[in-house]
C-alpha cells in the first residue's frame, strides 16, 4: 500500500529534479502513488541519493488510534513526521541503508513508529509480525532473515 504522503526529502528531490513546485509533486503523488508503488525497483536499493533510500519503513497507521484523542474523533491524518536513517539486514541481499518514518499526533502527542507507538513514555507494539523487525533503535531485520535463526 502506497503511503498517503511522501517525506519532505523525497518531495524536495522530485521538485528539484523535475523543476516543479513542491505542491505539484504532492498533487502528482496523489495521482500516481498506487501505480508507482507496484512498479519493480529499477536501481539497487542500497544507494542513498540525496537522502533517499528505496526502503522506507512507515508506521502501520495513518491516523491516530487513540479513541480519547480529538484527532481520532475527527479522523484526521497524522502529519507531523520525523525521519531517521536506519540499517536493514536481509537474507537475500545483505545490509542496506533505509529510512524509518515516525508520525506524531499533535493532538495527543502519541508518536507512531514502524512497529509500535509511544505515549507518555509507554511503548505499545502493534499486533502481528511485520516484514521488518526492529532489533535496536537504528537497526531492522527482514523477517526472512530472522526466520533463519529459528
Amino acid at each position: 500500500i502506497a503511503p498517503e504522503v511522501i517525506p519532505p526529502s523525497i518531495t524536495t528531490f522530485f521538485s528539484q529534479s523535475f523543476n516543479i513546485s513542491v505542491d505539484a509533486v504532492d498533487c502528482l503523488w496523489e495521482i500516481v502513488k498506487d501505480l508507482v508503488w507496484t512498479l519493480p525497483i529499477c536501481y539497487p536499493w542500497t544507494v542513498l541519493i540525496s537522502g533517499i533510500a528505496a526502503c522506507v519503513l512507515y508506521p502501520l497507521v495513518k491516523m491516530c488510534i487513540n479513541p480519547k484523542c480529538t484527532a481520532w474523533q475527527l479522523r484526521s491524518l497524522l502529519k507531523k513526521e520525523e525521519q531517521q536513517c536506519v540499517v536493514v539486514f536481509t537474507h537475500a541481499s545483505g545490509t542496506h541503508p533505509a529510512w524509518s518514518i515516525h508520525l506524531k499526533c499533535q493532538a495527543c502527542n502519541t508518536n507512531y513508529h514502524h512497529n509500535y507507538s509511544v505515549k507518555n513514555k509507554t511503548r505499545t507494539y502493534y499486533g502481528g509480525i511485520l516484514s521488518h523487525i526492529q532489533v535496536t533503535e537504528h537497526q531492522f531485520v527482514k523477517l526472512e532473515l530472522a526466520m533463519q535463526w529459528i
